[in-house]
């Protein structure tokens, strides 16, 4: 019975860590440095605990800014009041309490009540990779769920599921890092190291170039051809890479995270410890590609077929199909 149980608790763990990672993600910017990007729940708790204020500025592609008391939904319920009422400020003085035991970044002494909570000083975390906040915070989330309900069968779960997000926790500070680059620039040529995020890249004829170490999240590169092209190690997770031509390309340590392949050519392309859970290959061409050491989690394969949950250098079927 207990087992049935921490079976079903690791289920809805996975699929609350696939909804975390789906979910939209914000930049942060203050006084020209940019952080993130960071889940809308993680905003909202930086907020409470005065890590981040509400003149400072956010954007989900790192190209367009807002000051967060321009977007509503970014400003959490608690903070909406009236903070001379002191039910609204007990209120608000519980939320803060809560959210300091749940926020799983760096921890810091949180003081008494401030007239001004939202002006104290933010933690100048440098741009991380999604999967690790995200997991990060999914971790403390089960820890206090656990608290809450305290029965026996739920410790087994939360070791179980502990488990496997220390495993994905450490998959994702094990590949190759990105390194922190600040400044994206959709203008910017083929270079190692280029930041790209988000940009409107399609149709580019880029064959051979060398970008390895780039990074290019969300980016567009559909109908581009990029045969040959070197991209080892670079952060390309959630790009648009469908209708694109890239045979014989380097995709070597890279992060391809969801990115959408459908209908590209990439024969002979090396793809050789790459993470692609979650990547889209559907009526793609594959052949020749080199697949050693590949992570394929719920990857969608050529034929609509996906991809099972610990699928490494080839396609084990789940029994599930594209839809």
């Amino acid at each position: 019975m207990s087992e049935g149980r921490a079976a079903d608790g690791l289920l809805k763990n996975r699929l609350k860590w696939k909804a975390m990672t789906e979910r939209k993600l914000w930049y942060v910017r203050r006084d020209s440095v940019v952080t993130g990007p960071f889940p809308e729940k993680v905003i909202h708790q930086h907020l409470i605990l005065g890590r981040l204020g509400v003149d400072d500025e956010v954007s989900d592609d790192v190209q367009h800014w807002q000051r967060v008391a321009d977007l509503d939904s970014l400003i959490p319920e608690v903070m909406k009041g009236d903070m001379d009422d002191p039910e609204v400020r007990e209120r608000f003085e519980a939320e803060r309490r809560w959210a300091d035991e749940r926020l799983a970044i760096d921890r810091r002494t949180v003081n008494g009540p401030t007239d001004h909570p939202e002006r104290r000083g933010v933690e100048r975390r440098g741009v991380e990779r999604p999967e690790t906040v995200v997991a990060r915070e999914l971790k403390t989330q089960l820890i206090v769920e656990n608290r809450k309900r305290r029965a026996p069968y739920n410790n087994v779960a939360l070791v179980v599921a502990l488990s496997v997000l220390g495993l994905l926790m450490w998959g994702a500070l094990n590949t190759t890092p990105s390194p922190i680059v600040v400044e994206v620039d959709c203008q910017a040529k083929p270079a190692p190291q280029v930041n790209w995020d988000s940009c409107q890249l399609k149709g580019r004829q880029w064959a051979g170039v060398d970008v390895h170490d780039a990074r290019a999240r969300n980016a567009d590169f559909s109908g581009s051809v990029l045969d040959r092209a070197d991209l080892s190690g670079a952060d390309l997770a959630y790009a648009n890479m469908s209708l694109t031509h890239a045979a014989s390309a380097n995709f070597r340590g890279a992060t391809l995270v969801g990115v959408d392949f459908q209908l590209s050519t990439l024969t002979g392309s090396d793809f050789s410890g790459a993470d692609l859970a979650y990547a889209n290959f559907y009526r793609a061409d594959l052949r020749e590609t080199k697949l050693e050491g590949v992570r394929l989690d719920r990857t969608v394969w050529v034929d609509g077929s996906i991809c099972a949950v610990g699928s490494v250098g080839q396609c084990t079927p789940s029994g599930e199909r594209l839809r």
